[in-house]
């Protein structure tokens, strides 16, 4: 093996470039099918490179293990055997990489193509280019349900927050942060059994908005005597409380805006919620988002409290804070 290996790569130009031409072709047309019936286009590009790494190892195992055969230096193949090869061996990649893509193509193996690139991205002092790139893989794992590493993603995106010192960086860090953020509370477990279910009719004042509705009510399971849960200041009305419980659960209906500006929080989980905050006055002790899209405005990306708040939330982890009101300045 070790000989024909050699020979592959020193001697046998001919073979081996026939070979890489065929995977090239190979994955050009896979891709082609790809976007043809619907898959995104950066997505059918992933696939398509993972096809063509495993059709170059794949031709490279079946030169070395092939039935014995004559080495270029030994005699040259007649140009229709070229041919005949060729599409074999182009036949032989397309076989193998539709079987290869069928599992490149799960959640596991995306993921897995999605860590990689973000630790490729995370290289080297941070660029807009690189910033809004993994935002990107982000954003379309969590569309996707790519189980990307929790760990790695609080890691890189607190790159990201401190990036927005850089007065250039600050609008692409604060947009990206949004998208880590929101990815690691879609992995948040919702509280699917909540007892003592309270319909509730919401009409903001602040800013005024359409009435909407909300359902309030303890997670099962999560009862305590003497404990107490409450969401003070949320949606600018007094909040609900509840006493025996350690974790009320205020869920909308439809998914709505909260400002969390002037919120006390404390052991309670807001569900399927669009959440801002701009620097102002908030106090949370064990509070968390579960499926919640984060949508912290770029023009607060000095705000110290607007910081602070996202580096909490960066950590996937219920969130205790106090932070109040100073100064929109860093």
């Amino acid at each position: 093996m070790i000989e024909r290996f050699r020979n592959y790569l020193l001697v046998d130009h001919r073979t081996r470039w026939r070979y890489d031409l065929s995977c090239a072709l190979a994955s050009l047309i896979f891709y082609t099918i790809s976007v043809s019936v619907g898959l995104p286009g950066e997505k059918a590009f992933k696939l398509s490179t993972l096809f063509l790494f495993f059709g170059v190892f794949s031709t490279t195992l079946w030169y070395c293990y092939a039935p014995t055969r004559k080495t270029t230096s030994e005699a040259l193949l007649p140009r229709r055997a070229l041919f005949v090869q060729l599409a074999k061996a182009l036949a032989a990649v397309s076989v193998a990489g539709f079987m290869f893509a069928r599992f490149a193509n799960t959640p596991s193996a995306m993921a897995a193509v999605a860590d990689a690139s973000l630790r490729v991205w995370a290289r080297g002092k941070p660029t807009e280019a690189k910033i809004k790139a993994a935002a990107r893989i982000v954003k379309e794992a969590k569309a996707n349900n790519y189980p990307i590493s929790p760990n790695l993603v609080t890691e890189i995106g607190q790159k990201i927050i401190n990036s927005s010192a850089i007065p250039s960086l600050q609008k692409p860090a604060i947009e990206a942060a949004n998208e880590f953020v929101t990815y690691l509370s879609s992995r948040q477990a919702l509280p699917l059994n909540v007892d003592h279910i309270v319909p509730l009719t919401v009409t903001p004042t602040e800013p005024r908005g359409p009435t909407f509705h909300v359902n309030v009510g303890c997670e099962l399971g999560a009862y305590k005597e003497g404990a107490e849960a409450h969401l003070y200041g949320i949606f600018s009305f007094a909040g609900p409380r509840m006493t025996d419980c350690v974790d009320l659960v205020l869920w909308p209906v439809d998914k709505v805006v909260v400002p969390l500006d002037n919120v006390d929080g404390k052991n309670a989980t807001l569900v399927n919620c669009a959440l801002t905050y701009s620097g102002g006055n908030l106090k949370l002790e064990n509070v968390r988002f579960a499926n919640c899209v984060f949508q912290i405005s770029a023009a607060h990306a000095r705000d110290k409290n607007v910081l602070q708040f996202l580096r909490a939330a960066m950590t996937g982890e219920p969130i205790s804070l106090d932070l109040k009101w100073t100064s929109r300045e860093v």
